[in-house]
């Protein structure tokens, strides 16, 4: 079986790994990328003063990366305590900051019916 897989750039490779150990040819095409937009503090502050968040969704290691790296985040992760922070596998929530992690919940399966089944 030829497999045509339009995936984006950066991923992980799990995909062409599991398929290719089941035997299929996959043709991989990077169709979209994605790229870290520049933030400003000042945003971040007023989203977060205006709208408290009960939930923060993230679909990607690489979002999560990014999320907790933005200066106004890292530097007050205190404001993030008791906002849950959902995770769509395992592998992404390894991407949450130590002194957060008790606050991560992760899916049973990887999809986006069981994320937002945790709300």
């Amino acid at each position: 079986t030829n497999l045509l897989y339009l995936a984006g750039f950066t991923r992980a490779e799990t995909f062409e790994t599991r398929a290719a150990d089941l035997g299929l040819t996959v043709t991989t095409v990077e169709c979209y990328r994605m790229r870290r937009l520049d933030i400003p503090d000042q945003l971040l502050r007023e989203l977060f003063s205006a709208h408290e968040p009960d939930a923060i969704l993230f679909y990607s290691r690489r979002t999560a990366e990014d999320f907790f790296a933005l200066k106004e985040i890292s530097a007050n992760l205190d404001a993030l305590i008791g906002v849950r922070l959902l995770c769509l596998s395992p592998a992404i929530a390894e991407a949450i900051p130590p002194t957060l992690q008790g606050q991560s919940a992760t899916p049973d399966s990887p999809d986006e019916t069981a994320l937002l089944s945790l709300l």
